[in-house]
């Protein structure tokens, strides 16, 4: 009975050690992910991107999209370094994978070439916080900019076509969502 007993102990104590050290790896990555969008290195965002969202959008499209992105018609957007707060929820087995939903700050500012009057600024802050679904958004007059905190969410996935290492997807739109991942996983993270 004792060597049950200790086989099992053993076995569990190996379990919490492998899900422990799993645990750090998406810490890990989720940091990296952050600090290279912040650094604009799109090309390492890329490399940790899911490679499943490649099948439905070319890794050429998705970095013309992002630079694109950062120098519009009329404004530029600069991602600012802060705390992202990260915020990891449970690990879920599904399937052949395992996912995690991952929530973290991001602090934009969209400065604008031509000056925003104070109208116009309270207009678009409301326009702002209704498109970027958050209510922090201010406006510095001095540097006609907005700055934009969202709390943006990551899905984790760590599968037979990730070689079992943590890849991500920003949670985009649903038609997007239900191409990539299978009906359960859209289920259960209700995308």
């Amino acid at each position: 009975m004792k060597k049950y007993f200790l086989a099992a102990v053993v076995f569990f104590a190996v379990l919490l050690n492998a899900t422990a050290q799993d645990i750090q790896s998406l810490e890990s990555v989720a940091l990296q992910m952050y600090e290279n969008t912040v650094a604009g290195n799109y090309e390492a965002v890329a490399a940790g991107t899911y490679p499943k969202v490649f099948e439905f959008i070319p890794k050429e499209k998705m970095m013309e999209m992002l630079k694109g992105m950062l120098n519009g018609d009329g404004y530029s957007i600069k991602l600012l370094k802060g705390d992202p707060a990260f915020e990891f929820g449970p690990v879920k087995k599904i399937n052949d994978g395992n996912y995690c939903l991952v929530k973290y700050d991001m602090l934009t500012k969209m400065t604008f070439k031509e000056p925003v009057g104070d109208a116009e600024s309270k207009a678009m802050i409301e326009n702002f916080k209704k498109a970027m679904q958050t209510n922090e958004v201010t406006f510095e007059a001095k540097s006609n900019s907005f700055l934009i905190n969202k709390r943006a969410d990551v899905i984790f996935v760590s599968n037979k076509l990730t070689a079992n290492k943590w890849k991500y997807m920003n949670r985009a739109g649903h038609g997007l969502m239900v191409k990539v991942f299978d009906e359960k996983v859209v289920k259960e993270y209700g995308l």
